[in-house]
């Protein structure tokens, strides 16, 4: 579920609990970004946004050109990594990926062992595998190189993100992990909604991400050069998941539970189930989040965050259980999916 990294120095930047030269690079990298730092920014560097928003992960923006030759620059990552925060899209970190055979000669161009690739068959062709390293340039519940980052639903929501500490008791931890991809999942059908019910968004010039003519079939030309196992149809589809419409607000999540009590047809909610007072009561307990984050109360924490779980449906709670595991297993590396007796993904699924 993520290795437990010290609380007081490798939680969020500098960094210090890192070796020097891997502190220095990550500044120095973060810093030669800093002209990407917005989407339009990225697309004009030729990053393409892929695979949507991912619990953990955020927002991955690909560049074809600096993955074709398969290479490792520390310099040079060919991934860069956004999330909403504060209403903006914003820069958070950066990953490197490259076809190989799984057990990769391929060296991580940092020193401290937390860096670790973690892999991908399904993406690509027999004998090979996607291999990946993500790096943080904020705050990290698992630390500057962790395949999943637990902070970013809690920033996207706008929710007070609880003490890095914390994620060295297991049980509260997990109630952290589902907590985080029960958020993740609540605001994103929260802007589908505010898309849906947006009077702007069809009208407003430019809202809408479009591709440019051949922009899809360049990539598609390019992912098969690299040995992708992907069809052209799943490469469309993974493109086309990064798109949402850039006019609808994003909500913090204690705004947004009021809008969706307050919607006449009550969405999100099974026929028959009760209508607004569950989103009330989800408004309720957040704020009995955030005052335990404040008050630096892991137990009053955790106490809300059962109640949260309580008060979801079967449907979610099933959801955030499958949406984690998921999430879990891709982070990992094929030998240690082995060494764990899980089966290797073979299709298609969250990065």
């Amino acid at each position: 579920m993520g290795q437990a990294v010290s609380c007081t120095d490798l939680a969020s930047p500098p960094w210090a609990g890192l070796p020097s030269y891997d502190r220095a690079k990550i500044k120095d990298l973060e810093d030669s970004l800093a002209s990407l730092s917005t989407p339009a920014d990225a697309r004009a560097a030729g990053f393409l946004p892929a695979l949507g928003e991912i619990p953990g992960m955020g927002q991955h923006y690909v560049s074809l050109k600096l993955s074709m030759n398969n290479d490792v620059d520390v310099d040079k990552p060919n991934n860069l990594l956004f999330a909403n925060i504060e209403g903006e899209d914003q820069l958070v970190g950066a990953a490197y990926l490259f076809m190989d055979k799984v057990n990769t000669t391929k060296e991580i161009p940092f020193e401290s062992e937390l860096a670790a690739w973690h892999d991908h068959p399904q993406f690509a062709g027999p004998g090979q595998t996607l291999h990946m390293l993500h790096v943080w340039f904020i705050e990290s519940s698992n630390g500057p190189f962790a395949g999943l980052n637990f902070w970013l639903p809690f920033k996207t929501a706008g929710m007070d993100v609880p003490n890095p500490c914390w994620m060295a008791d297991e049980e509260v931890a997990d109630k952290i992990r589902r907590v985080s991809v029960a958020f993740a999942q609540f605001t994103g059908a929260i802007r589908y909604l505010l898309s849906r019910e947006s009077t702007t968004s069809s009208s407003k010039e430019g809202a809408d991400f479009e591709y440019r003519e051949g922009e899809i079939e360049t990539v598609i030309d390019g992912t098969r050069q690299v040995g992708s196992a992907l069809n052209d149809s799943e490469i469309e589809r993974a493109l086309m998941a990064g798109v949402r419409d850039a006019a609808a607000t994003t909500l913090p999540l204690l705004e947004g539970l009021i809008f969706v009590s307050q919607l006449p047809e009550k969405p999100l909610t099974p026929e028959g189930e009760a209508d607004s007072k569950r989103f009330l009561k989800f408004h309720e307990i957040a704020m009995q989040l955030n005052a335990a984050v404040r008050d630096d109360n892991k137990f009053a924490w955790s106490e809300a965050a059962d109640r949260w779980i309580e008060n979801s449906n079967e449907e979610e709670k099933e959801s955030i259980r499958r949406t984690l595991n998921e999430l879990t297993n891709n982070q990992m590396s094929s030998e240690e999916r082995d060494a764990a007796g899980i089966e290797q993904p073979t299709n298609t699924g969250v990065n």
